[in-house]
């Protein structure tokens, strides 16, 4: 049952799909191809913009070396 359970992020109603409005299927398409359904493509990639800073290493100080 879980196995086959839709994601929802548990925070209101409605799968994690419908509240992005974009299947999961359509989105792996694009990273694994670079391309989907015309209609997505913008959408999919302000995404991956905006989570950018989610794929970053978080720079740490140095004390001794005065730099990141």
């Amino acid at each position: 049952e879980i196995i086959n359970k839709a994601p929802n992020d548990g925070l209101g109603t409605g799968t994690d799909e419908e509240k992005i409005g974009i299947k999961y299927s359509l989105i792996s398409e694009y990273i694994k191809t670079g391309t989907t359904e015309n209609e997505y493509i913008d959408r999919i990639e302000k995404m991956i913009t905006k989570n950018k800073h989610k794929r970053e290493k978080i720079p740490i100080y140095h004390r001794n070396k005065n730099k990141f």
